[in-house]
């Protein structure tokens, strides 16, 4: 199921949240001005350091762009549909296909050097 919200990943802590802290400071410390937002943060570690969290189509789970294949699957997952289905390696969405086969090639590669 899609998810209808989207949800961030603290690159610093991992922690998974639904919206950035965002603090805010005065634009003149010496009049009433009304604060302004400066930055946004991770609110379970305070850090600067997160992004835009993908959904795994397979578990579901959250995770960093850098550990998804294409932003569709975690690692994990398409490891596990290589293992049971390599024929259909390509075929989620056409224009992913050549990410798909990399990864499938990399993937195939280690897995012949453990033999």
């Amino acid at each position: 199921m899609a998810r209808l919200r989207t949800r961030y990943i603290c690159n610093t802590c991992g922690s998974v949240f639904d919206e950035p802290v965002t603090l805010y400071e005065r634009a003149n410390w010496l009049t009433d001005k009304p604060m302004i937002p400066c930055e946004a943060v991770c609110p379970d570690c305070g850090g600067d350091d997160w992004e835009e969290a993908y959904s795994c189509g397979w578990c579901e789970e959250d995770f960093a762009e850098v550990d998804t294949v294409a932003g569709l699957f975690c690692r994990k997952c398409f490891d596990q549909i290589l293992k049971e289905r390599p024929d259909i390696v390509g075929g989620f969405i056409e224009e992913q296909k050549d990410i798909f086969a990399e990864y499938a090639d990399e993937y195939l590669r280690e897995e012949a050097k453990k033999k």
